[in-house]
């Protein structure tokens, strides 16, 4: 059975009433090691990746900048940064800027008319 997502206000509201200086390290480092049981490679993974992985998630929910940027604490220049180097990877902003494009030439209609000859002048 798969566990339901929580809710965001829910963990927020929880996090800052239980939060110490390295209550969230030892948190983090706590969970890895037990999700690093199933899946091996997470035992090398830091927060700091989470964070990362974090930008490019709400960019591929089509957040903007200054919103991310409100929920990692990243500067506009770091989340900028992180998704130059992992946004172009990603399949689904790919598939989504290609229809994005299509609409648009759809919704321009032919660029020229069909069976013209094109001529250079």
């Amino acid at each position: 059975m798969v566990a339901a997502r929580p809710n965001p206000e829910d963990v927020m509201t929880q996090c800052r009433a239980h939060y110490k200086p390295g209550h969230f390290r030892h948190e983090f480092a706590r969970l890895r090691e037990a999700v690093a049981l199933k899946i091996p490679s997470i035992a090398k993974k830091h927060f700091a990746d989470t964070r990362d992985t974090a930008v490019t998630r709400l960019a591929e929910a089509t957040c903007t900048i200054a919103e991310i940027c409100s929920i990692t604490g990243h500067s506009e220049q770091s989340a900028t940064q992180i998704l130059r180097h992992f946004l172009p990877t990603t399949d689904r902003m790919a598939d989504s800027a290609i229809k994005k494009y299509t609409a648009y030439l759809e919704a321009q209609g032919p660029v020229f008319e069909p069976g013209a000859v094109a001529t250079s002048g």
